[in-house]
Formats: structure tokens, C-alpha cells, sequence
């Protein structure tokens, strides 16, 4: 089977050209993932002083995105879980519009702080035990 000149020739470029941009590729800078190997999450008071940071901690950025990253994954599981079953199966009803990750997780926070009985309990449940409390959902 022949192949078209076009097609041979743009095979054959290929081969050629690849190794030309090779170098230029390799000094491409990809920023580097934010070093997160230190991050305990114990309990909730952990998560809670996560979200707290404050913004003179150089790991800030990475601390609060952490924290915002664990809360979402923990809402998500729940509202996934809820619409396997049945709609009327949710826990918690965020209001609309939707308050914003950070404003939903600083007040976890000021919630850890000032229910200290709540800084021992896992991470995960306190933050579904907090949104339950701060967005019951309306009987239908």
C-alpha cells in the first residue's frame, strides 16, 4: 500500500521536527504543586485552623486551598450520596445563591471556636454536623 506524498511527507516532518523542539520543551518551568505533605487533618480543629491561616503564613495559599479542596470533597460525597437516593434524602440545603467556599468554611471555623467539644470530632463529620446546623433544609 503507498502512501500519499502529503501524508509521507508530513509523517517524515514529524519525525524530524520533534527532536528540533525537544530542548525548547525541556526548559518549560511548570509551577510546582504547593508542598501540602505536612497538612494533618486529625480532627476538626485541624481543619479549622487550616481555613484560619493567616495570610503572613508563606504556606497560606496552600494551607486555605487544603481546607477549601477537604470541604469540598466531603459536600460533594454528601450530595452525590443524596441524589443516589432521593432528593428529599439531603442533609443540609445551601440557600441561593450558594454562599462561597471560603465564607462556608471561615464559618466552620468561628463554629470549631466556639463549640470547643467539636475540635475532637473527625474532620468530615463536623463539617457535615456545621452545615446541617447552619442550612437545615425547609420541610417540604
Amino acid at each position: 500500500m503507498r502512501l500519499p506524498r502529503l501524508a509521507l511527507a508530513g509523517a517524515l516532518a514529524a519525525t524530524f521536527a520533534v527532536p528540533a523542539f525537544a530542548p525548547a520543551m525541556a526548559q518549560i518551568q511548570l509551577p510546582r504543586a504547593a508542598d501540602t505533605s505536612g497538612f494533618q487533618v486529625r480532627n476538626a480543629g485541624d481543619l479549622a485552623e487550616l481555613c484560619t491561616t493567616k495570610a503572613s503564613d508563606p504556606k497560606h495559599a496552600a494551607k486555605v486551598n487544603f481546607c477549601l479542596g477537604y470541604a469540598q470533597g466531603v459536600v460533594s460525597l454528601e450530595q452525590e450520596r443524596a441524589q443516589a437516593n432521593k432528593p428529599d434524602a439531603r442533609k443540609f440545603c445551601f440557600p441561593s445563591p450558594a454562599p462561597s467556599r471560603i465564607s462556608t468554611m471561615e464559618g466552620f471555623a468561628k463554629w470549631i471556636a466556639s463549640a470547643p467539644a467539636n475540635n475532637n470530632l473527625p474532620a468530615a463529620d463536623s463539617i457535615m454536623k456545621y452545615l446541617v446546623e447552619r442550612y437545615p433544609c425547609k420541610p417540604a
